[in-house]
C-alpha cells in the first residue's frame, strides 16, 4: 500500500465565507429535495474510525458491448465480486458512468466511438454500492437528449444519485447531495460534476439537456454556493488526454481553483490509466482513477485504481468543521483479458510496480507517496498541513 505524505503548499487561502449555517442549510436543502437529488446515508457504517466518513471513488464505468453477456450469465452484482466490499462498506461511494442506458439506435452524432449500455444495467450500478454517478463525460449523449434523460430516470427509480447531466444547465450543474449522521452531527456532503471533453455539443444549456462544463466561472460559483451548505464538497472532472501517465497543465489549474474555491477533494477520469495524486493546500486531488469496469477488451494500455478518503471533525469549538483525516490510493487489476470485467486489487509484484509509478510521478508533483512500511496506507500530516486543513473546515 502506500502513504501520501501532505506538506502545506503556499498560504492556507480560502475564498468562502462565514454564513448563518442553519438558515443556509435549510433554504439550499429545500430546493435540492424539490429536484430530488438529495441521498440520505445508506445502511453500511463504513470502516473508518468512530466519527468519521469514508468515501470511495472508482474511476469509468461502461457496462455495455463485452460487458453484457457477463451480467447476463453471472448477475448484476458480478462486476463487483472481487472487491472485497469496499464500496458497499463505504459511507458515500462514487463512480463515474461513462454511457447512457438505451435501447436507442440513432446516435446524436458521428463521432469514432459511441457507447451504450442497455436499460437493464441500472440492476448493476444498484448492486455496485456506489452512492453518486458522475455522468458529465465525453459519452453521456452520444444517443441524444431523450437517451440521457432516459438514463436519469433509470437512475431516479433506483434511488441512485448522479451529478454532472440534466434537462437543461441548471440540472447538470446542481450537486448531488448525501446525509450521514455522525454523532450529534448532520453531515451533508456535495457532490459536483463537469465535463472538459469534447465534444461541446453535449454541454447543457439553459434551454438544452446535456453534462455541465467545466468552465472557470461556473465552477467557482457553484462550488462556493455547495461550500455554503454542505460540510464536504467533491468536485469530479472528466478531463485530461486518453493514456496520457500526467495531467496536463489546465488539470492542476482548474483542480487547484476548485480547491481554492472551497472543495476537498477533486477526482478526474477520461485517461483510462492511472495519474499522480497530488496535495494542495487543505486538499486532495486524484487525476485519474482511470477505468473500473469498461465493457472491451482493450489491447492497449489500461490501469485504474480507487481512491479512499476519510473525514473527521477538524478542530474545536461551534466553528469546528470536517476536513480530510487520511487518504489513500489502491490499484486495481482492470485489464478485462484478465479479470473479465469484475476488477480487483492488484498483488505482488503488479501492485508494487503500479505504487512506485504513482509515488514517482506524485513526487514530480510535489507530493510525496510512501510504498510499504509501518504506515502502510496511512497519510501523515505535519504541523502546517494540520492547521491547513482545519482553517479550511472552518470556512464557510
Amino acid at each position: 500500500m502506500m502513504n501520501i505524505f501532505f506538506s502545506r503548499v503556499g498560504n492556507c487561502f480560502f475564498s468562502g465565507v462565514r454564513v448563518g449555517v442553519v438558515f443556509v442549510v435549510t433554504a439550499f436543502v429545500s430546493v435540492l429535495v424539490m429536484a430530488g437529488v438529495v441521498f440520505a446515508e445508506k445502511a453500511g457504517d463504513g470502516y473508518g474510525p468512530d466519527g468519521s466518513i469514508t468515501v470511495v471513488a472508482v474511476g469509468d464505468i461502461f457496462l455495455g458491448e463485452r460487458a453484457v453477456s457477463f451480467l447476463d450469465k453471472k448477475g448484476a452484482a458480478y462486476p463487483y465480486s472481487m472487491m472485497g466490499g469496499v464500496l458497499t462498506d463505504a459511507d458515500l461511494a462514487i463512480g463515474n458512468l461513462e454511457s447512457p442506458l438505451t435501447e436507442s439506435d440513432e446516435p446524436f452524432m458521428e463521432k469514432k466511438y459511441i457507447l451504450k449500455a442497455p436499460p437493464s444495467a441500472v440492476a448493476s450500478l444498484k448492486a455496485s454500492g456506489i452512492d453518486i454517478f458522475s455522468l458529465a463525460n465525453n459519452h453521456m449523449v452520444d444517443y441524444g437528449a431523450s437517451a440521457l434523460l432516459e438514463t436519469i430516470e433509470l437512475l431516479d427509480k433506483e434511488g441512485l444519485g448522479y451529478a454532472g447531466a440534466g434537462a437543461d444547465l441548471a440540472a447538470a450543474r446542481r450537486p448531488a447531495i448525501f446525509v450521514k449522521e455522525v454523532g450529534s452531527d448532520t453531515v451533508k456532503i456535495a457532490v459536483l460534476s463537469y465535463s472538459k471533453t469534447f465534444p461541446v455539443e453535449f454541454y447543457a444549456t439553459k434551454d438544452r439537456a446535456g453534462t455541465a462544463p467545466g468552465y472557470k466561472k461556473f465552477l467557482v460559483k457553484d462550488i462556493k454556493a455547495a461550500r455554503a451548505s454542505a460540510d464536504i464538497v467533491i468536485v469530479a472532472f472528466h478531463w485530461g488526454a486518453e493514456r496520457m501517465r500526467l495531467p496536463k497543465d489546465y488539470q492542476r489549474e482548474l483542480a487547484h481553483l476548485a480547491i481554492d474555491s472551497g472543495a476537498q477533494v477533486i477526482i478526474g477520469h477520461h485517461p483510462h490509466v492511472i495519474q499522480p495524486v497530488e496535495v494542495y493546500k487543505s486538499g486532495v486531488i486524484f487525476y485519474s482513477l482511470g477505468n473500473f469496469v469498461f465493457g472491451f477488451y482493450s489491447p492497449k494500455e489500461v490501469g485504474g485504481m480507487y481512491a479512499n478518503i476519510v473525514f473527521t471533525r477538524q478542530g474545536t469549538g461551534h466553528d469546528a468543521g470536517y476536513g480530510i483525516a487520511s487518504a489513500r490510493v489502491v490499484p486495481l487489476e482492470v485489464d478485462n483479458r484478465i479479470v473479465q470485467f469484475a476488477p480487483r486489487p492488484l498483488e505482488g509484484l503488479l501492485a508494487m510496480q503500479a505504487y512506485g509509478r504513482i509515488a514517482d510521478d506524485s513526487a514530480g508533483l510535489g507530493t510525496m507517496v510512501e510504498i510499504g512500511g509501518e504506515f502502510d496506507g496511512t497519510i501523515v500530516f505535519d504541523q502546517e498541513a494540520r492547521k491547513c486543513i482545519i482553517d479550511a473546515a472552518r470556512v464557510r
